[in-house]
């Protein structure tokens, strides 16, 4: 339905997540382990914040990979606080969520059954484990490695997002979240854009944050009858969605 110029149809969207650090504790789980381990044999622990690489770095926190050849690490995988929750409410707007994974050819059984039993709002035909995502198609995706949103491995989206982690706190130009509300957020801003009809452009998306942002600032200061009032940039605006841009 077109009212006066406006395409006010609203769109299903194509959500696609990433499975280990993003719905399932991976690396964090690694360090805890290791770090039970180490209190035993008092070592010196292991801080997560120092795994500043998603590649092997040639030190101590390489033990991680040696966790993933291991049934039992992805049995026992613990869900992020919160990860069920946020998959049902991404569902229960209305979107196809695809769960995008990528895990030895070894554990893919183990990877699907959790999928299944943790997350049964996802259809079983939207579960795909592969590490080829440069394959799929989506409107929306979120990951936590770099290279899955950027690059010739990456997914195809017009709006690839980062779930931050401390491995890449040094990527550069790509919009980002620090936890699901913010990714909600998002998506709502995204689904708005589609819905007056400007569809899904990136630099539109962040205008209509900055716009919205700028309007909650000065209703802020109205109410406190602060003066003066000072509009934020789209640069302040856009650090609380977007990394560092270069």
């Amino acid at each position: 339905m077109m009212n006066g110029g406006i395409n006010m149809c609203m769109r299903k969207l194509k959500i696609g997540l990433d499975c280990d650090d993003v719905l399932y504790k991976c690396n964090s789980y690694v360090i805890q382990l290791e770090n039970l381990k180490r209190t035993a044999e008092k070592r010196e622990m292991l801080d997560f914040d120092s795994l500043t690489s998603y590649e092997a770095a040639g030190n101590e926190l390489d033990i991680r990979f040696e966790y993933f050849k291991s049934r039992e690490f992805y049995e026992s995988q613990p869900i992020i606080e919160g990860a069920q929750a946020f998959v049902s409410e991404l569902v229960g707007m209305g979107h196809d969520v695809f769960i995008l994974t990528s895990i030895d050819s070894r554990y893919g059984d183990i990877r699907r059954q959790r999928i299944s039993e943790d997350f049964p709002d996802v259809k079983s035909e939207n579960v795909f484990i592969s590490s080829r995502k440069d394959i799929f198609s989506v409107d929306i995706m979120l990951d936590d490695a770099v290279h899955n949103l950027q690059g010739e491995r990456a997914v195809n989206t017009p709006f690839p997002i980062l779930m931050k982690r401390p491995w890449n706190e040094d990527c550069r130009g790509i919009m980002s979240v620090l936890n699901y509300d913010e990714f909600i957020e998002l998506v709502r801003y995204i689904e708005f854009s589609n819905y007056v009809g400007i569809g899904f452009n990136y630099n539109n998306v962040c205008n209509l944050i900055y716009v919205n942002e700028a309007n909650k600032f000065y209703e802020q200061y109205e109410e406190e009858e602060a003066e003066p009032c000072r509009l934020i940039s789209f640069e302040e605006m856009m650090k609380k969605y977007c990394t560092e841009m270069v």
